[in-house]
């Protein structure tokens, strides 16, 4: 550089060298996910000295846990440099991952960052982030029907910190009055309620539950197990048109395979009164826990269940012309939930993949943060998942009405006496019309 004026050019000056000294790709900050209709949106601030971005994204929270975890999936690296100072990157829901709207799972999402000019094998991590998929919205022109699912715990199998089915049935009217089904799938209402005329536990609710009405009072099928599984119903709102129990369905409790019994799947078609051309079927459902000398098969066991009740229920409604096309609703107690993560073929995600639609992917969840299974903890030592993605193993699912407005977790019902080892769930569904 020289200087110039009116007699010409000065020296140059001494020559400097100016080095660009790259730095450490800083912290990041501000992270959050948010939901779409193909699945979630991450969007971040810029992180200081970064080159470039890479998003990662999972079905499960734990990406450090080896070998049952769910598989990672990661974008490519793409340039940090720009203007902007705010990113976002959509990230896709999928049926493989049981991520998908109606499997009613979160993504999990962590963000990475570099500076290759600084160091080309550092990678800065973000915190975890997650939401779930843009739930389905219900029909508007739809029939509101609020339905209920309730293991009860059966008369007998109180541990010994338990209170007997004449102390839990006053509880257990409570809670489930207090939910206000017009549809009750209740499971394990099984054994002697203590009655003065000796009644099964299933009769007792009955007795006991004024507004509802069992769709069958009498003996489950002949040699099948789960004798409780039981539906009820509001008549004031509902026409019971038929009822029976699904075939095919076995008991994986014994062992081998060739001994398994009968499971006692009962079903229901109703009318809702004010609109008599508007019908739905109900299946109620409590799988067993298979053996475990089954081992590894346990889960695909339970995943055997739900496809032996997609092709008795298929053969039902293909062998009555009546019931051909109805939208259904099943709601039981699955005794599984989505881990471990490398297994995707249990109960629900079999049904899921049969044309089901989890009510928990609602657009409004309440108390989901807590197991369904309370294992009789009182509500103020039940545990909130730190992901708000408590674990289920109860569900409603509904086929041919997808989405709910609101599905609720009952963990903390308020009676002094815990009734049960599981929680009420509850879901407001919207029957298509049928005029």
């Amino acid at each position: 550089m020289a200087g110039k004026n009116a007699a010409g050019s000065g020296r140059y000056s001494t020559v400097l060298q100016v080095k660009l000294k790259p730095q450490s790709v800083g912290q990041f900050g501000s992270v959050t996910a948010t939901p779409t209709k193909t699945g979630v949106r991450v969007t971040f601030a810029s992180v200081p000295n970064a080159s470039d971005y890479r998003v990662r994204w999972s079905a499960g929270p734990n990406e450090n846990r080896v070998p049952d975890r769910w598989t990672e999936h990661y974008s490519s690296w793409f340039s940090a440099f720009s203007s902007k100072s705010t990113w976002s990157y959509d990230v896709p829901m999928s049926a493989a991952d049981l991520t998908s709207t109606a499997f009613g799972n979160p993504i999990y999402v962590r963000l990475q960052a570099r500076n290759t000019y600084y160091d080309t094998t550092y990678v800065r991590k973000s915190p975890q982030v997650h939401a779930w998929p843009t739930p389905v919205t219900p029909a508007s022109n739809g029939v509101d029907l609020r339905v209920s699912s309730y293991n009860v715990m059966c008369s007998g199998c109180e541990p010994a910190s338990g209170k007997p089915w004449s102390t839990r049935a006053a509880a257990l009217v409570s809670n489930i009055t207090a939910a206000a089904p017009d549809v009750l799938s209740v499971q394990e209402a099984s054994g002697p309620s203590g009655s003065t005329t000796n009644r099964e536990a299933y009769q007792d609710l009955d007795a006991r539950l004024g507004n509802l009405q069992l769709t069958y009072s009498g003996a489950a099928p002949s040699g099948a197990t789960e004798g409780g599984t039981r539906i009820l119903y509001n008549p004031s709102r509902l026409t019971l048109e038929s009822q029976g129990y699904l075939s095919g369905v076995k008991d994986y409790r014994t062992y081998p395979q060739s001994t398994a019994k009968e499971t006692s799947i009962p079903w229901a078609v109703f009318a809702v009164r004010a609109q008599p051309s508007t019908r739905f079927i109900v299946v109620a459902a409590h799988y067993a826990l298979p053996s475990s000398s089954y081992g590894t098969l346990k889960k695909s066991l339970l995943g055997t269940n739900s496809t032996q009740v997609l092709a008795s229920l298929a053969n039902l409604t293909t062998s009555r012309a009546t019931l051909s096309g109805l939208p259904v609703i099943f709601a039981g107690d699955l005794n599984d939930h989505r881990y471990p993560e490398n297994q995707t073929n249990g109960a629900q995600p079999t049904l899921v993949r049969g044309g089901f639609y989890d009510a928990s992917a609602s657009l409004r969840r309440i108390g989901t943060d807590k197991s369904t299974y309370n294992g009789l903890t009182a509500p103020s030592t039940q545990v909130s998942d730190v992901n708000q993605d408590g674990l289920r193993i109860d569900y409603i699912l509904t086929r041919g009405m997808s989405g709910s407005s609101q599905f609720e977790n009952r963990w903390n019902p308020g009676t002094s006496v815990l009734a049960s080892d599981h929680n009420l769930i509850s879901t407001l569904l919207k029957v298509p019309s049928t005029t």
